[in-house]
């Protein structure tokens, strides 16, 4: 069975000194690899294309059978690493707290650990800080 730790090793070397990170990383017991990357910058195909080529030439020293996807973290998915946050700001978010409360609003400012929402009520403006700590759920929503 193919060890998510040593994956994880061989996603960090590649990613190691560059704007891309991992965010997600998912290995199954029938040999599907599942890599989610995000970027303090933009994620393009061809750094999808990079990390899939250098962590397919590790694992084809071992011998067993897999299958890789490599592919950006995506919008709509909950944000996991601290360096998303800096990337959103200006974005509408939805944040679910460890208390169950939702907070929606743009994010505009991340600082010290804490998110600053701008959140819009009654057509007045009111600024709530989260720490991190208390968040569940992070993520963007889009405006239809």
């Amino acid at each position: 069975m193919i060890d998510k730790e040593y994956i994880e090793k061989i996603v960090n070397e590649v990613t190691e000194g560059t704007h891309i990170f991992l965010t997600k990383l998912v290995v199954d017991t029938h040999g599907r690899i599942k890599i989610f990357i995000d970027g303090d910058s933009n994620v393009t195909i061809d750094d999808c294309i990079k990390i899939s080529r250098y962590v397919e030439k590790k694992l084809s020293l071992i011998e067993d059978d897999f299958q890789l996807d490599v592919s950006s973290h995506g919008i709509g998915n909950p944000l996991i690493n601290p360096r998303q946050y800096p990337k959103h700001i200006g974005h509408l978010m939805q944040i679910k707290t460890i208390n169950n409360e939702i907070f929606r609003g743009k994010l505009i400012k991340y600082e010290n650990e804490k998110l600053t929402l701008e959140i819009k009520k009654n057509k007045e403006k009111k600024d709530k800080i989260i720490d991190l700590s208390e968040i569940k759920e992070c993520k963007e929503v889009l405006k239809y």
